[in-house]
């Protein structure tokens, strides 16, 4: 009798993996967060969807932070789900989100300014937040291969979040590509508009996706299309991860 039991367990244990894995896992991608006199302009987004139970990552612009960074953002860094595990990751999004026609802050531009920019930001977040990045994104999203030279110099970073420029390392960026735009324009969430997008990609259903948005921006009409958006995927028994969970 114990080997029925123990191989119905098997298979029981085997079919739940299998469902977990099926589902499409959703990375919010979401920029341009900074926090300085005491407050965010993103805090009702972050706050909303800790509410909601939902994963999501944040990327900083490093200049965007001061000393008062740390006791706003805490509580969002800090949360846990109910097994312990993080809610929030925050993700190197810059120094201060330059560009100037086609110089970029990370692509088209000099080796030691991207450099110095990129450490720049890491010892800021580190400073203000007390957090090691692992996770980066470019302003404009826009990389070259000094870039991805110096991301991979730093030694920290796993995960490289919309960029497809193609540089072999030793050992490779976990690359996060599969965008689906949920914005029309930045910081004007479309719920329609991001319905065209989902249905554009079948392939990435039951792999990952990954929304781009731009919280601090959003009015409350935009706020309330971000929301309907996340009605629908949780019709779609999607799985909110974070980008180094990937």
């Amino acid at each position: 009798m114990q080997k029925p039991l123990k191989t119905g367990l098997i298979l029981f244990i085997f079919c739940l993996w299998q469902q977990v894995n099926a589902q499409t896992k959703i990375v919010l991608k979401l920029d341009d967060i900074g926090a300085k006199n005491g407050s965010c302009k993103a805090m009702p987004v972050m706050e909303y969807l800790l509410q909601r139970k939902v994963k999501a990552s944040y990327g900083v612009i490093a200049n965007r932070l001061d000393e008062t960074a740390k006791d706003v953002l805490s509580p969002i860094i800090k949360a846990k789900d109910s097994l312990g595990n993080p809610m929030v990751e925050i993700w190197n999004h810059g120094l201060d989100h330059s560009r100037t026609g086609d110089v970029f802050e990370f692509k088209n531009a000099p080796y030691e300014v991207q450099k110095s920019h990129f450490d720049s930001a890491h010892t800021l977040v580190k400073k203000y937040l007390g957090i090691e990045m692992s996770s980066f994104g470019a302003p404009y999203n826009a990389t070259d291969s000094i870039c991805l030279r110096v991301i991979a110099e730093h030694g920290s970073y796993k995960t490289l979040m919309f960029s497809r420029t193609e540089v072999s390392f030793t050992e490779p960026f976990i690359r996060l590509n599969n965008n689906v735009a949920m914005e029309k324009e930045t910081g004007k969430p479309d719920f329609a508009y991001f319905m065209e997008q989902y249905n554009k990609h079948p392939e990435y259903r039951g792999t990952n996706m990954v929304l781009q948005g731009h919280p601090p921006y959003w009015t409350p009409e935009g706020f309330a299309e971000f929301k309907k958006v996340l009605d629908f995927l949780d019709s779609e028994k999607c799985r909110y991860v974070l980008p180094s969970e990937l």
